[in-house]
């Protein structure tokens, strides 16, 4: 065996290799660097909205465990939008994110967006946080950007050990570029709560 030469992690090289994707998408929302008034607030959870609603059902098509059905969050971002002014009929009618079926074809590609779904709910509560001090945050609060209370560590390790028992050397590349991709893909989705260019 040759020393130093042992395959990094499949978590540490999520880390390292989407950092760039993670940094862009981080620096195009910067929400707590600029914190939403209560009508980009609602285009911001609207366009959640209609990521969550392709992405959930189709990484509960190819992932079994994690307990996925306490990670939704679609039911959240719609009573959020509820207390934001929309209806249920109105809901109803938003866009969706159909690009998502395209990047999540797989068991690997479903973990690679998991990772940064689950991810985003360690810097949701900082998030949270902050939008509670302003005056976009409504009357009775939301939801979306905390979803798993004091419980989002213990949920964040149970992704990263899926994630290490998961490895092998013929899928860690996939798992990494739909990560990479689904990075992206929010960034092009999210952008109309900005004001930028898709």
């Amino acid at each position: 065996m040759l020393i130093g030469l042992e395959r990094p992690s499949l978590s540490a090289r999520l880390k390292t290799e989407t950092a760039e994707a993670h940094r862009h998408l981080e620096t195009a929302l910067a929400l707590l660097e600029d914190m939403p008034d209560r009508r980009r607030l609602t285009i911001l959870l609207e366009r959640f909205h209609g990521f969550h609603a392709r992405y959930e059902p189709a990484v509960e098509a190819w992932i079994s465990g994690l307990a996925l059905p306490e990670r939704r969050r679609l039911g959240t971002l719609r009573a959020d939008l509820v207390t934001l002014g929309h209806d249920q009929q109105s809901i109803d009618r938003l866009p969706v994110c159909d690009a998502v079926t395209g990047v999540i074809t797989g068991r690997a590609s479903a973990l690679g967006a998991v990772y940064v779904m689950e991810g985003s709910t360690l810097g949701g509560k900082m998030i949270n946080r902050a939008l509670r001090d302003t005056a976009a945050w409504p009357e009775g609060g939301i939801g979306y950007f905390d979803p798993h209370g004091a419980r989002t560590g213990a949920m964040w390790n149970e992704v990263r050990h899926y994630i290490a028992a998961f490895s092998s050397a013929d899928e860690d590349d996939e798992v990494i570029e739909a990560a990479r991709e689904t990075f992206a893909l929010l960034a092009r989705w999210l952008a109309p709560a900005f004001g930028t260019a898709s």
